[in-house]
């Protein structure tokens, strides 16, 4: 299971983590216990990322199981992720393949996505690019960002779609408009190399910036790397780069020199 699902639970309770603020720890636990499940899963966000109470992963995934089994799909988007990482739990990936399924059956989004991830991997299921490219139309027709990337590689490399150039750059702009980094990376290599918009220099270095700067808010300086060699590389392929000191200035943000 890739190793940034650990970062989709949060998105996933975020909201109503935030919502609990206005509850006490006593009511959400009477809720849960009379079979409340949105009390349950709020409670196990709230163990899971130690938000108003200490952190304790063996008490989030009791209630994220607990509130699961009552229907809560983000709940068991999120127990999935744990036994896909091996979080608190042995590693069962086909586990958390199930609990994907049901999670993306319910309208979970996310989990629609990691599900296409798995099938796109062979974790936990036989390798389908067909189908993970289905899961990941699935998530993206629901506003998930990087379900949209995922989606606009699939076009660009011809995996499970037929490859098509122009729909993977609408992709990729989509889900870089909604500051996916990976669909801000994939538009800057539309643009170097002309797939399914004119080849542009300026373009492709802006765009390799802008998913620079979104990869270091995610704390992947190894990728904001990555993209300040991307833009270096521009004029070697023959492009004219008025804006290559962008390279410089994501380096900088790393280095800070």
């Amino acid at each position: 299971m890739r190793k940034t699902a650990n970062l989709l639970p949060v998105l996933v309770f975020a909201s109503v983590v935030a919502r609990a603020q206005d509850q006490s720890l006593p009511a959400l636990q009477e809720a849960c216990d009379g079979g409340a499940a949105p009390a349950c899963a709020t409670l196990g966000g709230m163990y899971d990322f130690g938000r108003g109470v200490p952190g304790d992963t063996s008490r989030a995934l009791v209630l994220y199981q607990k509130a699961c089994d009552l229907g809560h799909a983000g709940a068991c988007h999120s127990l999935g992720i744990a036994y896909g990482n091996g979080n608190g739990v042995p590693r069962d990936l086909a586990r958390a393949v199930r609990l994907f399924r049901k999670a993306c059956d319910a309208g979970e989004a996310g989990a629609c996505y990691n599900l296409g991830i798995a099938y796109s991997h062979g974790e936990g299921v036989a390798r389908d690019a067909g189908r993970a490219a289905e899961l990941y139309r699935l998530a993206c027709d629901r506003s998930d960002a990087a379900a949209c990337a995922r989606l606009g590689r699939a076009y660009a490399e011809g995996e499970g779609v037929p490859k098509d150039g122009v729909r993977a750059t609408q992709l990729h702009r989509q889900a870089c408009a909604s500051g996916d980094a990976d669909g801000c990376y994939g538009l800057a290599g539309a643009y170097a190399s002309g797939q399914g918009v004119p080849k542009s220099g300026g373009a492709a270095a802006e765009w390799y910036h802008t998913a620079g700067q979104a990869y270091l808010k995610r704390g992947e300086t190894a990728n904001v790397v990555m993209c300040a060699e991307r833009i270096r590389e521009l004029e070697k392929m023959g492009l004219t780069v008025p804006n290559a000191f962008l390279a410089d200035a994501l380096l900088k943000a790393v280095y800070g020199k």
